[in-house]
């Protein structure tokens, strides 16, 4: 369970909010179990409160695109705080496939603003939504295989920059640009690997690759958006 105290709150409640956080971490003390909680953007657009929200006693944030471009290119997640990348301040309903990688490979919480049955009463559903219901759990059913407490964002370790790795365990690198090959810097040892077609969401290819510990160059074996999972043998 996680807590928020208010959604998109206005930036002169900042103070506010910054006094229930306390006050609830002040009460759970005294209980058994604690639970996480956070702070979102006062939505987009309008304000840029990003360091306002990095700078919080909040444990979880949830930013809006206005200072870094959560939408197309999000920054790595640092560990400064639990960050979820939520729909509701970037667009409201919107977001794609991409957008759901990028996020997870930067180390982020990707959450869509589902319309699910009908469309909010001021938006429309997208017509993308099934594609992107179906990413959003292949990256839940990647995490689960992953051992998410050793690995972090290290785009420098791919020239495509979407990498999440245990550096010589284990890297998952995300290609946005279809069909074409790129390099990785891979520690030297054994390694199974795995390509996976975001457009049909299976498995397109596996197979052993030997690293020498320079940088390696990979091509999806699919003109499509790809990921490449690789896991130390």
């Amino acid at each position: 369970m996680l807590y928020e105290i208010s959604n998109e709150n206005h930036p002169a409640g900042y103070e506010w909010q910054q006094h229930l956080v306390g006050y609830i971490r002040k009460y759970e003390r005294t209980k058994a179990k604690q639970h996480p909680i956070g702070m979102t953007s006062n939505g987009y657009g309008s304000v840029d409160d990003t360091d306002r929200l990095f700078n919080s006693s909040a444990d979880w944030i949830s930013p809006n695109p206005e200072k870094d471009d959560y939408k197309a290119n999000p920054p790595a997640a640092t560990g400064a705080k639990v960050i979820l990348s939520d729909t509701d301040h970037p667009w409201g309903a919107g977001g794609d496939r991409s957008w759901v990688w990028k996020s997870f490979l930067r180390g982020l919480n990707p959450i869509w603003m589902d319309p699910y049955d009908k469309a909010p009463l001021w938006e429309t559903a997208p017509g993308n939504a099934d594609d992107v219901r179906r990413n959003l759990g292949d990256t839940r059913r990647f995490a689960e295989r992953m051992n998410l407490v050793a690995t972090k964002p290290e785009p420098d370790l791919a020239s495509t920059s979407y990498c999440l790795a245990d550096p010589g365990v284990e890297y998952m690198i995300y290609q946005p640009k279809p069909g074409e090959a790129f390099d990785v810097k891979v520690k030297a040892g054994s390694y199974h690997y795995e390509w996976f077609n975001l457009a049909t969401g299976r498995e397109s290819g596996t197979g052993r690759v030997e690293c020498s510990g320079q940088a390696q160059q990979f091509k999806p074996p699919s003109n499509t958006e790809a990921i490449l999972y690789l896991k130390a043998e």
